[in-house]
C-alpha cells in the first residue's frame, strides 16, 4: 500500500510541474534526402503537439522528393503533406495524423521507452541556454541529445522525449542528417493550438500497418511508373538500407 501510495503522488507531482505552462518551440530537422524542415512544437502542461511543415527545402536536389518511412524514399513531384504527433508526459503513445498521396490516416504508434544516459559533463550553450548532453539508442539508431534543465519540459521534436528538460538539439550520432536543431523559443506564447489528443477517432490503425499500407503504395508507384519502359527492360526490386532515423522496429 504505501508503494502505492508514494507512486500517486509521483503521478499527482508530474502532472502537476507542468499544469499552466505554455511553450512553443520551433526546430529545423535535416531530412536523409538534405531537406531542411520546419517542425513546430506547442507544449501546455503535460500535452505536446508536433507538428512537421510540408515545405521542404533542399540543399542537394532540385526535384521535390516523398518523405521517407521505413527505408522507402522515391523522388517524385508528389505532394507533401503536413504531419502532426499528439504527445503526453504521462504516456509513450504518440498519435499520429500522416498522409499517403491523398487519403488521410489516424496512427497509434507505442514508442519503446527511451533509456537514457545522462552521465556525462560535456555541456553546449543552444540558444542562450545551458545544455547538458544525454545518449541512447532508438529504433536501430545511436542518438546523440542536448537539453536543458532551465525548461524542465520531458519533450524534444518528432518522437523524442523523457529527459529532465527540453531538448534543444537531438539527432543521429556521426552524421549530419536525421538532425533538428532548436531556432527560437517563446514562452507564455498564448498559443490557442489545441495539444491535446483528439478524442473518439475512429479508425486508428497501428504504425506497424500504416508502415505496410506505405510500402504497398509506392510499389504500385513503382509500377506505374516502369509500365513505360521498353520491352526486354528487367526491374529488380529490392529492400533498400533505411537511411532514416527509425531503422529497426520492434515488430521485426
Amino acid at each position: 500500500m504505501r508503494n502505492l501510495i508514494f507512486y500517486s503522488c509521483c503521478i499527482f507531482l508530474w502532472s502537476s510541474l507542468y499544469k499552466g505552462q505554455d511553450l512553443h518551440i520551433t526546430y529545423t530537422y535535416i531530412s536523409p534526402l538534405h531537406a531542411k524542415v520546419k517542425e513546430d512544437l506547442y507544449i501546455n502542461g503535460n500535452d505536446a503537439k508536433d507538428i512537421r511543415d510540408s515545405v521542404f527545402v533542399y540543399e542537394k536536389a532540385k526535384s521535390n522528393v516523398s518523405q521517407e518511412r521505413g527505408g522507402i524514399g522515391i523522388r517524385s513531384k508528389n505532394k507533401m503533406y503536413t504531419e502532426t504527433y499528439y504527445k503526453s508526459a504521462l504516456s509513450n503513445r504518440i498519435l499520429i495524423k500522416s498522409n499517403i498521396s491523398d487519403q488521410s490516416y489516424w496512427i497509434e504508434d507505442t514508442v519503446p521507452e527511451m533509456q537514457w544516459n545522462t552521465d556525462y559533463n560535456e555541456t553546449k550553450n543552444i540558444n542562450n541556454y545551458l545544455c547538458k548532453k544525454a545518449t541512447c539508442d532508438f529504433r536501430g539508431s545511436s542518438i546523440v541529445a542536448y537539453y536543458t534543465t532551465e525548461l524542465p519540459y520531458p519533450f524534444g521534436p518528432f518522437k523524442f522525449g523523457g529527459l529532465p528538460g527540453l531538448i534543444l538539439e537531438i539527432g543521429e550520432e556521426k552524421t549530419d542528417i536525421n538532425r533538428w536543431t532548436v531556432t527560437d523559443i517563446i514562452k507564455n506564447s498564448g498559443s490557442k493550438t489545441d495539444t491535446q489528443k483528439p478524442q473518439n477517432i475512429e479508425n486508428v490503425i497501428s504504425y506497424q500497418e500504416f508502415l505496410e499500407l506505405y510500402g504497398s503504395a509506392n510499389r504500385k508507384d513503382v509500377k506505374k511508373l516502369t509500365n513505360d519502359l521498353p520491352k526486354g527492360v528487367i526491374v529488380s526490386e529490392f529492400r533498400t538500407v533505411r537511411k532514416g532515423i527509425e531503422k529497426k522496429y520492434e515488430w521485426e
